[in-house]
């Protein structure tokens, strides 16, 4: 167990994290996962492919919004969207690389004595594919998933169920996420220390009314948070 100084000296037991841009470089495998299914296509644009899923009328993750660039470049075609989706779907998985310092930091995190959990809203295979190929698949105690809440973040649902699983109290727990509105804002209402992994949100520079109690902008300074 962890004394965090500066907030009441709390005792930390846990440490429950985010999945995609805050452990995986998410975005860098979704851009390169666009750049295949561009390259299949032999034309077209990966940028404009990427701003579909992030802006897109569907959820970031939907292969939809492959089907909506497919028809407004004019190259909709059934067979074309369902290879797309395939080449897209394993690219993603393929290219997903850990930020540096990951595995390090839940070792000792793990030497410590602290218990570890993960919530993100990805699906339950989605989840598992993308822990295995970074080989964390048994580095936490409770892995919680869209598919085991039914609820997708800012909702604290997710997190709610993730705490009653490592049996451990919103206090005695550490949040690190790389979104203020997703995982820092649910955080702080449920009363767990949150710490903002700067270093995966591609906004961080932009000026926003919530603060996280620490800001990290590598992996490792999470030590330093915990002391």
């Amino acid at each position: 167990m962890s004394k965090v100084e500066g907030t009441g000296d709390r005792e930390v037991k846990g440490v429950i994290f985010d999945l995609d841009n805050t452990l995986v470089n998410f975005v860098e495998a979704k851009l390169k996962a666009c750049e295949e299914v561009v390259e299949y296509l032999e034309k077209g644009d990966a940028e404009e492919l990427f701003l579909h899923f992030i802006n897109g009328r569907h959820d970031i993750e939907d292969p939809e919004n492959i089907k909506d660039y497919l028809e407004k470049n004019g190259g909709y075609d059934e067979d074309v969207f369902e290879r797309c989706s395939k080449i897209y779907r394993s690219a993603k998985v393929e290219n997903i690389e850990l930020y540096p310092g990951v595995k390090e930091v839940l070792d000792e995190l793990r030497e410590r004595g602290l218990k570890i959990g993960l919530v993100t809203d990805a699906g339950r295979s989605d989840g598992m594919d993308r822990l295995e190929k970074v080989g964390l698949l048994d580095s936490f105690d409770t892995i919680v998933t869209f598919g085991e809440s039914g609820r997708k973040k800012p909702d604290p649902r997710p997190f709610l169920h993730c705490l009653e699983k490592m049996g451990l109290d919103p206090e005695e727990v550490v949040l690190v996420g790389d979104s203020l509105d997703r995982d820092v804002v649910p955080g702080k209402e449920l009363g767990m220390l949150t710490v903002h992994a700067k270093y995966g949100d591609k906004n961080y520079d932009e000026e926003r009314e919530v603060e996280a109690d620490h800001s990290i902008s590598e992996v490792d300074e999470l030590m330093d948070v915990l002391g």
